[in-house]
């Protein structure tokens, strides 16, 4: 009896060194694959459908798409970012055009599907902090042979969420969400639903017929990854379970009009979360002080001039709202440094509306003490 293992080495964040070895029965053991045999432009598996390292996320969505597409093809993406992409004027130049589903969170995306529709592209959270109902998008897909890509960046490489579970054919994550000082390259991973394991498979190209028993199908789900490194495990639980707990922080913050959180049950997709996600919500959220520009002004100056630790604080154009993200897990400290914040902030404010006062005061003096300057001399000269 064969017994095949998956492992990626957690010295260089998981993915520096891969490994794939096959433990028979005789303790011999052969290497499957090496980090030399992915780290081309492109690696196919035996059936043709790939898995690859990449340096950025729209470099790795770029090659998928360019591999999966036929000239004339559309892609439909659920999210409210796709207009963005880095890549977009590729895709034109290449005859794919790009779709948008711009209302996020109803069924409108149904529409928007035609028979040139290959690819239907969604993100674990969304831009916009949505979160789509993945069962009935992945079914929708799959009845009509769409194939499904899920930009699981936010997922946590399935401690948060696993996309393949659910039926999901290809799952792009981003390491650096989660190790924000990574170094390696690679740190994008393009994955498939199962790794072919066999002679050179690197080499192979999916249009070259493979002869019956060369290849095995290993499945490989996503938590494969992290098994062997349960304290990275650890750390990114408890940074999910901080995110809950400072979001619930900031819904009772003084200056808070409202905090978008999937966690939350305020949130429109709460119930989405709750059935798929496991370990926790993300580690992003939005929190609003609309109505409050000028105290929103001086805390931006603020978090700039001195930032808190342990988050990234990100001022959304054009609203008087942050988005915060987490990247420690310590809940103290990160509280503690906002309570400075708040303090400073409020304490200049208020400095500044003592002075307007006094200066409002004094004008209206000078103001006054004119008048009866004016009234005395009209008096006088009428006698």
């Amino acid at each position: 009896m064969q017994t095949l293992h998956i492992h990626f080495d957690s010295r260089n964040y998981l993915y520096q060194k891969a490994l794939a070895t096959q433990n028979i029965s005789q303790t011999t053991t052969a290497n499957a694959f090496s980090l030399p045999a992915l780290d081309k432009p492109f690696s196919w598996n035996a059936t043709g459908k790939p898995i690859f390292f990449s340096d950025r996320l729209s470099q790795a969505r770029f090659k998928l798409f360019r591999a999966l597409l036929k000239k004339g093809q559309n892609v439909l993406s659920l999210n409210s970012d796709s207009q963005k992409w880095q890549e977009l004027a590729h895709y034109k130049r290449h005859g794919y055009s790009i779709r948008q589903n711009k209302t996020p969170g109803n069924l409108a995306y149904k529409e928007l599907v035609d028979e040139q529709t290959g690819i239907l592209y969604l993100a674990t959270i969304g831009d916009d902090l949505s979160v789509p109902d993945f069962q009935k998008v992945i079914r929708f897909a799959q009845d009509r042979g769409i194939k499904v890509i899920v930009d699981n960046t936010a997922g946590a490489e399935g401690i948060l969420f696993d996309p393949i579970v659910w039926g999901a054919d290809y799952v792009l994550s981003n390491l650096l969400h989660w190790h924000p000082d990574i170094k390696t390259q690679g740190h994008v991973v393009v994955r498939t639903s199962s790794l072919i394991i066999g002679d050179g498979w690197g080499d192979q190209s999916p249009y070259k017929k493979q002869k019956a028993g060369e290849s095995r199908v290993i499945p490989l789900p996503t938590a494969s990854f992290w098994r062997e490194n349960p304290n990275e495990v650890a750390r990114i639980k408890n940074k999910l379970a901080v995110t809950l707990q400072l979001a619930k922080w900031f819904q009772l913050a003084a200056l808070t009009t409202a905090v978008v959180y999937p966690g939350l049950p305020t949130h429109p997709d709460h119930f989405n979360t709750l059935k798929f996600f496991r370990n926790g919500y993300g580690n992003q959220f939005f929190w609003s002080l609309e109505g409050q520009h000028h105290t929103y002004d001086k805390l931006q100056q603020q978090f700039i001039g001195v930032p808190v630790p342990g988050v990234k604080i990100t001022a959304v154009p054009g609203k008087a709202v942050f988005k915060i993200e987490v990247r420690d897990g310590n809940l103290k400290e990160i509280t503690d440094a906002l309570q400075r914040a708040f303090a400073l902030v409020s304490n200049a404010i208020g400095n500044k509306q003592r002075q307007d006062q006094e200066a409002q005061k004094l004008s209206d003096q000078i103001r006054l003490s004119f008048e009866n300057d004016t009234i005395k001399k009209i008096t006088a000269s009428d006698f």
